[in-house]
């Protein structure tokens, strides 16, 4: 889709034989890769060649604060491991969903000129903990 994609200052506006790179944008995690404008280039349109596919995978972050009812952490050093809570029972199991999202009323995810700038929501969620 896009959205996961980091597109480093200038890469719209690269003149003959230049290169900018593409990363990814958090929470995705990847390989950063070149694009280049062909040497010779006279078309102003010329969409920028890659050295290589960019490829980004979600990392989906443990949720900020307090975790939801029935779950912990097993360890604060140790991302990513969760259990049930003593008084529930089951196999905890952590989701996560990215999509592009904007709030044109929010100043913060405006760019320079008003437009939505290329933000990631991020939704987790639980499931697996049932009381006992």
């Amino acid at each position: 889709e896009g959205f996961e994609l980091d597109v480093s200052p200038g890469c719209e506006n690269l003149g003959p034989g230049q290169t900018c790179l593409i990363g990814c944008r958090w929470p995705f995690l990847g390989r950063v890769v070149a694009a280049q404008c062909p040497v010779g280039n006279t078309d102003r349109f010329q969409v920028p060649l890659l050295n290589a596919a960019p490829f980004c995978e979600l990392r989906c972050p443990d949720p900020e604060g307090l975790a939801p009812r029935g779950y912990r952490l097993v360890d604060p050093k140790l991302p990513g491991q969760w259990q049930c809570t003593p008084d529930y029972t089951g196999e905890p199991l952590k989701y996560c969903n990215a999509s592009a999202g904007c709030n044109e009323t929010n100043y913060v995810q405006l760019d320079a000129e008003g437009n939505c700038a290329n933000m990631v929501e991020l939704e987790i969620s639980f499931s697996g903990c049932a009381k006992r």
